[in-house]
């Protein structure tokens, strides 16, 4: 009877992992790699400015482009000297998968 082990055991190899769960059971584990820009403008005297996200992930033979961009209300500035208030924002936008789906996005 094989037995699970709790904490399952890592090999490491030239250029990705081989994961042991069951004796005599391997599955090769692919590296991943993801970068992540962002960028935000906030127009000056004004409540309102906006944000923009390019995110590329790739694992194996998978990969995925993620981009786009949200608007951004700003219902009070924060102080900047004393810190006695702090900025809140809601933001609400669009992003891009590649060739695949449109992910609404809404931040608090």
């Amino acid at each position: 009877m094989n037995k699970i082990p709790c904490r399952p055991d890592f090999k490491q190899g030239s250029y990705s992992a081989v994961q042991i769960f069951q004796t005599g059971v391997k599955e090769k584990l692919y590296g991943k790699s993801v970068l992540n820009a962002q960028m935000r403008y906030d127009i000056p005297q004004s409540k309102v400015g906006f944000a923009s996200s390019v995110v590329f992930m790739s694992q194996g033979p998978a990969t995925e482009l993620d981009f786009g961009a949200a608007l951004r209300y700003k219902p009070a500035q924060g102080t900047k000297f004393t810190g006695f208030l702090t900025e809140s924002a809601i933001s609400g936008g669009l992003l891009y998968r590649m060739k695949d789906a449109i992910i609404p996005q809404l931040f608090f």
